[in-house]
């Protein structure tokens, strides 16, 4: 995972975890509060008081429940550090349907009798300890921030008096978690203490060489080609911003962000961040390991027939490009003759290619030949479903003719993907493969993954296109 979404996803996982933590503490509360505190004498203690365990085991089931609607309010989305007040009325409509769930179990459940005064206790304690957790969080980012750990670095893009303002402000209030890394136009700000990185023309080397997290552009500069920018940042994994002349411009494909008082329009965000990051990696690491397991005799088989069949190693090595562009060696079993390219050179395989072997024709055609990429998996390489890696010289001469290209590389690259289990696998129109690679980036979900995986099973078997 990449610096930039791991400075997003730890801080949704604390929040995740101090969900938990004090919603528990809170079921404790309530009922220590109702029948051992000081209070208690208000109350009717003629008859035994109920043991604790059936309210843990309630509470078991119950937390999932509520954190599911905690991330419906956007409880867990990695959108800086919030004021705790700010998250007042998320919280409290969150408990609100959370407890039309608890009222519900303990209506329908009849074998204990659930305490009326513990759930009107859980409800404002729950409320309150939840927004302790998020004060407690709040207070340990802004002195993270405060000592500069942790801040995303921030580009700006222009050198107008918007530009000015912005640079000024985010410099000065680093609660919303941004460092101005310096900002990048053709004009250059000679006043003040300002951090110039470079002009336009440079503007990808600036990217790469100063690790941007975010870049926020001023259009109103009559320097800035919005376009050009946004053409330029394919295949970062970055966060985009801009600061509208005019904020009617707003629509409902796109979201405002508020940094300090200042409303920006954020055209592009990072796909696969916070709490889904990490969903998405331990479904990856489970399910590969079950793959693994159960495909284990037929690797053992496979690994025979092609010793067996031709000489050379078992496995086939080869550099492809994923995540932000970074090169990594994918692992397959070794489906073509020794030095298969040393003629041809870097060339895709089409129907009928004489430099596969016999068995390589056949685990190629049922896609037997990647079971091994799911060690890449395991290694962080790549996920279960994703764009299809691409090698070094591929990704050279696609960038500059297929526009998007490079937006392929926003997410891990899979073993699976949208595009293959839609029929576009070997020898198939790039252009349409690419619009299928932006639509999973952009519209990313866990249940998108697994329905991408049961439509691989069928293409596995059927596909016309794989050689």
């Amino acid at each position: 995972m990449s610096g930039k979404s791991k400075k997003s996803s730890k801080i949704s996982l604390l929040y995740l975890i101090t969900d938990i933590l004090f919603i528990e503490v809170a079921f404790l509360f309530s009922y220590w509060l109702r029948f051992y505190s000081p209070i208690t004498v208000y109350f009717d203690n003629s008859v035994p008081f109920p043991p604790l365990e059936p309210y843990i085991i309630s509470s078991i089931i119950i937390i999932p429940i509520w954190l599911v609607f905690l991330n419906s309010k956007g409880m867990y989305s990695p959108s800086g550090v919030l004021a705790p007040s700010e998250y007042l009325i998320p919280v409290i409509k969150s408990i609100t349907l959370g407890m039309f769930v608890v009222l519900s179990v303990a209506f329908f459940y009849r074998n204990f009798s659930y305490s009326r005064a513990v759930f009107v206790n859980l409800y404002f304690v729950s409320v309150a300890f939840i927004l302790f957790g998020r004060w407690v969080i709040f207070w340990y980012e802004k002195r993270r921030y405060g000592k500069g750990i942790g801040l995303k670095r921030a580009l700006i893009a222009g050198s107008n008096e918007f530009a000015v303002r912005v640079y000024d402000n985010i410099q000065q209030n680093k609660i919303p978690g941004y460092r101005i890394a310096g900002y990048c136009s053709n004009n250059e700000i000679h006043a003040g203490n300002y951090i110039y990185l470079g002009p336009l023309n440079e503007f990808d080397d600036i990217l790469r060489r100063d690790d941007v997290d975010t870049v926020i552009a001023v259009p109103s500069d009559n320097n800035i080609d919005l376009v050009e920018l946004m053409k330029k940042c394919e295949g970062h994994n970055i966060e985009f911003m801009y600061l509208p002349e005019v904020l009617g411009l707003v629509t409902n494909k796109v979201r405002v962000k508020t940094i300090g008082g200042i409303p920006f329009i954020r055209l592009k965000e990072i796909p696969i961040s916070g709490l889904d990051y990490f969903k998405k990696r331990v479904f990856d690491i489970i399910f590969s390991l079950f793959f693994l397991l159960i495909t284990l005799p037929i690797t053992i088989i496979i690994s025979v027939l092609i010793k067996i069949e031709s000489k050379g190693p078992l496995f086939f090595f080869q550099e492809r490009v994923g995540l932000e562009g970074k090169v990594f060696r994918t692992i397959k079993f070794r489906s073509m003759k020794v030095d298969a390219e040393t003629k041809s050179g870097p060339v895709w395989a089409k129907d009928g290619d004489d430099r596969t072997t016999g068995i390589g024709r056949f685990i190629r055609k049922y896609s037997v030949d990647e079971i091994p990429q799911f060690i890449n998996v395991l290694k962080g390489d790549m996920s279960v479903v994703g764009p299809r890696p691409e090698r070094p010289y591929f990704v050279d001469k696609f960038k500059k003719t297929v526009p998007g290209y490079l937006e392929r590389h926003r997410v891990r690259t899979g073993i699976t993907g949208w595009a293959q289990v839609n029929g576009l696998r070997g020898n198939t129109p790039l252009d349409e493969r690419i619009k299928y690679d932006i639509y999973y980036v952009e519209n990313w979900s866990l249940l998108f993954d697994i329905l991408i995986i049961i439509k691989t099973v069928k293409e596995v078997f059927f596909s016309k296109n794989a050689y």
